[in-house]
């Protein structure tokens, strides 16, 4: 395993001040909950351009400690879907496609079981834990039932994984020579 520098150390504090900003921004600015969840997400995977899982790791510890003694349980989607998802997507996405030695097709099965498993985990997780009810998702009057919710956000895990990953690709392409 390579030990951290200094370096790693400082692009892991900054991605985790970063990602305490957008979380703490979610809870402040009640509109923009989801895309600062989005963009603290995006500031875990930072050390993630340069490879460094650790960094991330270490990263994601810290926003997610600080987040949830700061929002309590309102910080629960970030620490359990969207700063952990930052990670378990590069390594499905990035990292195993050059490490594992099999047929591209199972990688990509293995990659979708994985990813709906973690969701559908999480969905679970986040619905049980705060004690969530079929009336707190008043979107767009819609009278919710139990299937069209569960149809509705795996629509929505689909979109925000595709675009998570081109914004990651993005993003490696503008930053990967500046870090």
């Amino acid at each position: 395993m390579k030990k951290l520098t200094g370096k790693d150390v400082a692009l892991s504090g900054i991605s985790a001040a970063l990602a305490i900003v957008f979380v703490i921004g979610a809870i402040y600015i009640s509109f923009a909950t989801l895309p600062c969840y989005i963009l603290g997400a995006l500031a875990i995977s930072l050390p993630l351009i340069k490879r460094n899982i650790i960094s991330s790791l270490l990263s994601y510890i810290v926003a997610s400690l600080v987040a949830f003694f700061v929002g309590n349980i309102r910080m629960l989607p970030f620490i359990m879907f969207y700063g952990l998802y930052a990670i378990l997507q590069w390594v499905l996405d990035f990292y195993l496609y050059e490490k594992l030695d099999i047929n591209k097709w199972i990688k990509i099965a293995l990659d979708i079981v994985i990813k709906i498993g973690y969701f559908a985990l999480v969905f679970w997780g986040l619905y049980a834990l705060m004690n969530l009810t079929l009336a707190d998702f008043s979107v767009l009057n819609i009278e919710w039932t139990m299937p069209l919710l569960i149809l509705a956000s795996f629509i929505a895990f689909v979109l925000y994984d595709l675009l998570y990953r081109e914004v990651f690709k993005l993003m490696k392409k503008l930053l990967e020579k500046r870090m």
